[in-house]
């Protein structure tokens, strides 16, 4: 089982603000805000992401299974359309 496609280059990005655990066997990886890849997502802050253990294995019911938290900076506003949005568009893709 490999490690995630997209690697941040800081991986040891700390945020102190909230706690997200990390199952036993879960690869961690964070992508501060703007990501580079996704310049339509204008935020500022960090994307906590976890991996299953089975991310990467075609056979695994865990393919392509993750976590993630977005925590932004303090005084931005997340529109519930832009979510449904930006999720819907990145689940079909």
């Amino acid at each position: 089982m490999g490690k995630p496609h997209y690697k941040s280059e800081d991986t040891t990005k700390t945020v102190s603000s909230y706690k997200l655990d990390v199952p036993a066997g879960w690869n961690v990886e964070r992508i501060p805000f703007p990501i580079d890849f996704a310049p339509g997502i204008n935020y500022t802050g960090v994307e906590d992401l976890r991996f299953t253990p089975g991310w990467e294995d075609l056979t695994s019911e865990e393919h392509w299974s993750y976590a993630f938290l977005w925590w932004l900076d303090e005084g931005q506003r997340l529109m519930l359309i832009f979510c449904r949005k930006t999720l819907l568009n990145t689940m079909l893709v």
